[in-house]
């Protein structure tokens, strides 16, 4: 068909298809046909072209007006009688739920239904052309389909499929609204761009009163099933919602032609091969994601809920494969964007500009479905075979759908769970849905930011923007050891308030939640600042987050009970040198040039770098504590195999790039440990072995490298928390880490806390302050594996904070299983306190080359050995220490064995161990020497140059002992150099060359 000018469809009967001939083939095993089906086959082609225009009247049809479906299953879950959910009178005059006859799986046309659109209803292509718009169509390519078999438990089951073809439709100018179907086969869209073609008038009335009327816009509404489909755009690209006609609501709709109950028959007719692009060239991206009112008028009443739900649950699901591109543009989320479950997941999000999830005119749908509006992308974590299929169609009385595909998609794990017994028996497989599926899914604003980022992924994501991240909600999914989540920042990531606030979880400001094991890598090139930031990782299963004790029921098969590590890195403007500190620290075959505190003997007499094997040492008592992972362990948990050091070092080039770095950095922050050792250990000559600080200075110069970084991690309140083992990291090498800001309430349990023998370690140029938070390593007694912590501050000062000794943090207990299968569950102390602390055997290490070590008032409590490496020590009678200690002034080398039990603080037998101490301490006071840092604020009134001229003779008379300690005594302990800069060069001399450094640095 050819139309010079505009070809205008206005009547509501204007239709233009193909119907082919019926199809009268029959089949022994499918007996329960609906005596109004047709099936028609060999429809033919239709291609119509226009030279300018083609308009169509909205019609308001929904798909199931004309695309007819039956197909429930019983008890037994085969196609047999099923319960109807009605409770009335049976055939035989009793009371109670009425039970229908079988029905397989079908689904026909009726052309008799199909209004204002034009398609190949019995097969064939379709290929549509205007010069100028196309506005309020209708193209479809449906199919149809018989399920032979599944009438008993046994009978097998055979699904037979007609027609489909290729869709081709462009216009010149705009497409405005209408419905673009492809149920099997390729669909191609273009157009100079896609807007809003018609309005939906939804009023709200209570009573006879209007209460509300809403008017929404409605653009495209795509539609697909075994099918690709790509919609192209030189200008904006808008898109309605995504549909899967087979999930849409068959029920009561207001015009009485269909059965009040919604019977059902849901099944999905996604596929493997099902995929969706969008693609603008020149504009946005908008993805609007309402579904519910995409139709036509809609009149809500209070006290009737018949036309709710027009949709059901067919809307705003996007296939497994689905990529979303703005080349010169940005990409916003409007509304709930749901990925269906596939064999392989690969969701791309790209813009040029910003990605934005932004809730618009929900509203009304909030008081129509009474659930709360939001914008989040929510990827499937089921395996296909939990959707409603044709073969297992849901609905039905025998196979309630507990309007719950949601559950279905998360793949919810929960012992509360409502889902029929059929899915609990696929949930939870022993072999993870996206086992094979090692390429991550994507979000990337290339050169603008991802603002009110809403995500809820099934597996490893890389979120990336050239400017910030500003908000998160984030559950995510790492599958294997070697993957990671990366949320990467070109600025700023901003855990502050999203566009909108969804139900007020964590006052809006962010929230990430990680599963499996591997990592999360937070990465910003300036600051990472929280308003309220919350960051955990679970291992395999679900915590309650009152005790923080795991719930019984939720762990998930295929996922290591080990959770993710934590790293957050901040400065990050230029990449660091991972291939250059690879080269100097890890490469055999520079081992001749590593320095010999580097080299490590191997096997046969052969030198390897250190960091290749592990470290162990005998503690006393004979007991073995692992106090280096090298590459040989990281490749055992990569890959599960225990390989020999060279063979690690081979196969550890062919990990991703992201998981190579991680094992990078954790070598970094070791070898900042062991130059904070060796700055306490004589060396040759009297200096510091193996060059003391220069080592750890080695280390900064060759992975960051020169002076221009700049960033801080920063916080109001933070909780950085692995829940089931995992490292908690921290690097800014151009600037410092705020655990909590001063004076801010804290909670318990924030700050940087591993609950499950995680290590914690922290690299900053500038100050570490933890303020009334907490930076806690635990690890459970019974594992004694260890929770080791580094802090380590270039230029500024490490300090404990002033936070409360009493406050407390839950912890999981420990469950044990031997070989014969009997579990047991051990319960484990609860962790106390603030500030800075281990528990188990974990060593602590504090390390600030030209600043200050300060326990303040929260302390630092150590269970394992403890070394600091500092100009000076701060409030070191508040440090506890179990094992060794090095660094410490003498008054503070107290042994509290006895104190390390913090579950038993409450006890007597702590209290009189504290009396103890404290005996100990007055009692270290008075008989050996102290070290004291002094600040002099005053005089008592006197004359400075009267207090400077007396000597030590003229304290001994009468006039000394009225005057007490105010006159100054040179021959005293404490010496007097000079007030603020006026410092007398004579005196100045006396001091130890770290003296004059430090007074240096603070003019």
């Amino acid at each position: 068909m050819r139309a010079g000018r505009d070809l205008v469809l206005a009547h509501k009967e204007s239709v233009i298809y193909t119907a082919g001939r019926r199809d009268t083939t029959t089949w022994s095993d499918f007996t329960t046909a609906n005596p109004a089906a047709v099936y028609g086959v060999q429809g033919g082609h239709l291609d119509i072209q226009a030279g300018g225009s083609i308009q169509a009247s909205h019609s308001g049809q929904r798909f199931v007006e004309w695309l007819n479906r039956q197909g429930n299953v019983g008890e037994g879950m085969y196609f047999g009688e099923y319960n109807s959910g009605e409770y009335g009178v049976r055939p035989d005059g009793s009371y109670g739920y009425i039970y229908l006859p079988p029905e397989q799986s079908s689904w026909w046309i009726n052309y008799g239904a199909f209004q204002q659109g034009v398609g190949a209803l019995g097969g064939g292509n379709v290929k549509v052309s205007a010069g100028g718009d196309l506005d309020n169509l209708v193209v479809v390519l449906p199919t149809t389909m018989r399920m032979r078999g599944g009438r008993t438990a046994d009978e097998a089951r055979t699904m037979e499929v007609r027609n489909g073809g290729s869709m081709e439709v462009e216009a010149a100018g705009a497409i405005r609204g209408g419905q673009y179907y492809v149920a099997r086969g390729s669909g191609q869209l273009r157009a100079g761009e896609t807007a809003s073609g018609h309005n939906v008038v939804v009023t709200r009335n209570q009573g006879e009163i209007d209460e509300r009327i809403t008017v929404l816009p409605v653009a495209p509404v795509l539609a697909l099933g075994d099918a690709t489909l790509r919609l192209a755009t030189a200008g904006d690209l808008r898109v309605q919602s995504v549909i899967d006609p087979l999930l849409i609501r068959y029920g009561d709709d207001g015009t009485g032609f269909l059965p009040r109950l919604d019977h059902g028959s849901y099944m999905s007719g996604y596929t493997g091969r099902s995929a969706l692009s969008l693609v603008s060239t020149g504009g946005n991206v908008t993805l609007v994601n309402q579904a519910e009112f995409a139709f036509r008028d809609v009149s809500l009443r209070s006290n009737t809920t018949g036309q709710d739900r027009l949709v059901g649950l067919g809307g705003n699901l996007y296939p497994a494969l689905t990529r979303v591109v703005a080349l010169n543009g940005n990409v916003e989320n409007q509304g709930p964007m749901f990925v269906m479950p596939g064999a392989g997941m690969d969701l791309n999000v790209i813009a040029d500009g910003d990605v934005r999830f932004d809730v618009q005119n929900f509203k009304v749908i909030d008081d129509a479905t009474r659930s709360a509006p939001y914008a989040r992308i929510v990827m499937a974590r089921a395996i296909p075979g939990m959707m409603p299929s044709p073969d297992m169609p849901a609905g039905g009385g025998g196979n309630p759908f507990q309007a719950d595909l949601m559950a279905l998609m998360q793949n919810a794990i929960s012992p509360y769970s409502s889902l029929h017994a059929y899915y609990k028996g696929l949930a939870n497989p022993d072999v993870l849905p996206l086992a094979d599926d090692h390429e991550p899914s994507r979000i990337y604003a290339a050169r603008g930011s991802i603002v009110g980022l809403d995500l809820a992924a099934s597996e490893q994501m890389r979120i990336r923007a050239g400017t910030d991240v500003r908000g998160l909600l984030v559950d995510a999914r790492n599958v294997r050891a070697s993957d990671i989540t990366l949320i990467d920042a070109g600025n700023d990531i901003l855990a502050m308030r999203p566009v909108r606030d969804r139900w007020g979880l964590n006052n809006g400001t962010g929230r990430i939640v990680v599963q499996g094991p591997g990592a999360l890598v937070l990465a910003a090139g300036r600051d990472v600042y929280a308003d309220n930031l919350t960051v955990e990782t679970v291992g395999n299963r679900q915590f309650d987050p009152a005790t923080n004790r795991p719930i019984p029921g939720t762990d998930v098969n295929g996922l290591p009970a080990t959770g993710a590590a934590i790293t957050v890195m901040a400065g990050l403007d230029k990449a660091p040198g991972y291939d250059a500190f690879a080269a100097a620290y890890l490469d055999p075959a520079n081992v001749a040039a590593m320095p010999d505190y580097l080299k490590a003997a191997g096997d046969g007499g052969a030198v390897l770098p250190v960091y290749l094997t592990d470290g162990i040492e005998v503690r006393p008592g004979g007991e073995e504590k692992v106090v280096r992972r090298g590459l040989v362990s990281y490749m055992r948990d990569m890959t599960s195999q225990t390989l020999a050091p060279l063979d690690a070092w081979k196969r550890f080039q062919d990990l991703p790039r992201l998981a190579r770095e991680q094992f990078l950095r954790q070598v970094y922050l070791l070898e900042l440990r062991e130059a904070g050792r060796d700055q306490n250990e004589p060396g040759i000559g009297g200096l510091p072995r193996n060059g003391g600080y220069n080592r750890g200075h080695a280390a900064i110069e060759t992975l960051f490298p020169g002076d221009g970084w700049r960033g801080s991690v920063a916080a109001n309140t933070m909780m950085l928390r692995t829940m089931a083992g995992g490292d908690v990291s921290v690097l800014t090498p151009g600037g410092g880490l705020q655990v909590a800001a001063l004076g801010a309430t804290v909670a318990p349990g924030y700050g940087l806390v591993t609950l499950d023998s995680g290590h914690i370690d922290i690299f900053a140029r500038n100050d570490v302050v933890v303020n009334r938070s907490r930076i806690l390593a635990f690890v459970p007694e019974a594992r004694r594996e260890g929770s080791d912590m580094i802090i380590w501050s270039t230029e500024g000062d490490i300090d404990a904070g002033r936070g409360a000794k009493t406050l407390r943090v839950p912890s999981a207990p420990e469950v044990l299983t031997d070989i014969d299968g009997f579990t047991t569950m051990r319960e484990r102390s609860d962790m106390s306190g603030s500030g800075i602390g281990t528990v188990g055997d974990g060593d602590l290490d504090l390390i600030a080359p030209e600043g200050t070590v300060n326990a303040g008032d929260a302390g630092v409590r150590v269970a394992g050995n403890l070394n600091i490496a500092a100009l000076h020590v701060l409030n070191a009678e508040n440090i506890q220490v179990k094992g060794q200690s090095k660094g410490l002034p003498q008054v503070a080398a107290v042994n509290v064995g006895a104190l390390t039990n913090a579950s038993a603080a409450a006890s007597q037998a702590v209290v009189a161990a504290q009396d103890v101490v404290q005996r100990e301490r007055v009692a270290a006071r008075q008989s050996l020497p102290s070290v004291f840092t002094v600040r002099v604020l005053g005089f008592g009134g006197e004359p400075a140059s009267e207090s400077r001229g007396e000597g030590r003779e003229a304290r001994s008379g009468p006039q000394a002992q009225a005057d007490g300690d105010r006159r100054y005594d040179p021959g005293h302990l404490i010496q007097l150099v000079g007030l603020g800069h006026n410092i007398d060069p004579r005196l100045a001399a006396r001091l130890t060359e770290s003296e004059r450094r430090q007074l240096e640095r603070n003019r």
